[in-house]
């Protein structure tokens, strides 16, 4: 892995309970408190450009971003499932379907799917 990125790795963290999703929004969360996903800059770029992150925002009233934090939490991840299940029916995506167990984690956890990018 090259030194640049590392920098431009992209996070998706999932808290394991109550008190993993308050640590994690105060920043305090440890390792062993969340599930997370390690995203590449080429990675996250190819995700971008299929247009995943847009679909997901509209679905689910959000606003995953470049360079920005968006938690997804309640009611949004089921929305984001749907869409997420949308692009494994065309595709066996490893990360793709990484995301959506993600998701359904979260919904388990009763916590957020947070997207640190």
């Amino acid at each position: 892995m090259l030194i640049s990125e590392v920098f431009c790795m992209r996070y998706i963290r999932v808290p394991k309970d109550t008190a993993a999703e308050i640590a994690y929004y105060h920043g305090e969360q440890t390792a062993e408190q969340v599930v997370e996903l390690k995203i590449s800059e080429n990675d996250f770029l190819r995700l971008w450009e299929l247009g995943i992150f847009n679909d997901i925002n509209n679905a689910s009233d959000s606003l995953i971003d470049d360079y920005e934090d968006e938690v997804l939490k309640g009611i949004q991840l089921p929305k984001a499932v749907e869409v997420l299940d949308r692009y494994l029916s065309d595709s066996d995506d490893r990360i793709i379907q990484r995301i959506k167990e993600m998701v359904l984690q979260a919904i388990e956890y009763g916590t957020c799917v947070g997207f640190d990018f």
